[in-house]
């Protein structure tokens, strides 16, 4: 049986939860998070182009987004195109329309995959909705990617490139790894390079130079919400 398709909003969501509690890290900056999330995914499966933000007059410019193919047959990612298609322009505003309610869509994905289960419990004395975790393959499967990236130094793929691109921009890439003796530092410098485009698949950055726009664009986005994060 061919596996689910997982996204890249998913696989963030799988990492941001703490498996017992439930409890979501970074919670307050998801929307632009997860739309970031959405852009990287169409733009590296060919459905939309990307340019990359620029400076003008010393603001900070996003580049354009356009749709491109045919509708995605994945449901996770046909709101998504139908987002853009009807808002196609600024890269940057486009991040932050698509990430409008996506957090609960994709946690509801995440339950009806059997992956999480949803529950009432409480945060700081009050009641909350915490999402403890099911079956931890995915998430498993998707911190040992990143440790063999981050850590060991395998070369990423475009897909690996995107995830990392917005967990060092929330400032948590050494973090979600196995680190070992592998200080922190070195983890974070590591992930900056792959935002950079340190990233393995030269073939699709030549055929779809689109991805990398898209990596810069999410790096951008996440950065300007999270506190303290200039790089």
């Amino acid at each position: 049986m061919t596996p689910e398709y997982t996204s890249t909003g998913e696989k963030l969501l799988l990492l941001l939860l703490d498996d017992e509690s439930g409890l979501l890290s970074r919670a307050d900056r998801l929307d632009a998070v997860l739309g970031a999330a959405h852009l990287l995914d169409l733009a590296r499966l060919g459905y939309v182009t990307v340019q990359a933000p620029t400076r003008r007059w010393g603001f900070l410019v996003g580049g354009t987004v356009r749709v491109v193919g045919t509708l995605p047959g994945l449901p996770v990612l046909r709101s998504a195109y139908d987002v853009v298609a009807a808002e196609e322009g600024d890269s940057l505003a486009v991040v932050k329309r698509l990430g409008r309610g996506q957090r609960d869509a994709l946690l509801q994905r995440l339950v009806d995959r059997g992956l999480v289960e949803r529950r009432r419990g409480r945060f700081l004395g009050l009641p909350a909705t915490v999402w403890p975790a099911v079956d931890g393959e995915q998430e498993r499967r998707t911190r040992g990617a990143l440790t063999a990236i981050l850590v060991h130094g395998y070369a990423a793929d475009a897909s690996s490139a995107g995830l990392v691109a917005l967990l060092h921009g929330l400032g948590l890439s050494h973090a979600v790894v196995e680190r070992g003796p592998v200080p922190a530092a070195t983890v974070s410098a590591r992930a900056r390079a792959i935002v950079e485009g340190d990233w393995e698949d030269d073939y699709v950055a030549r055929r779809v130079p689109s991805v990398q726009a898209a990596i810069e664009v999410a790096h951008r986005t996440v950065n300007a919400v999270t506190p303290g994060r200039a790089s």
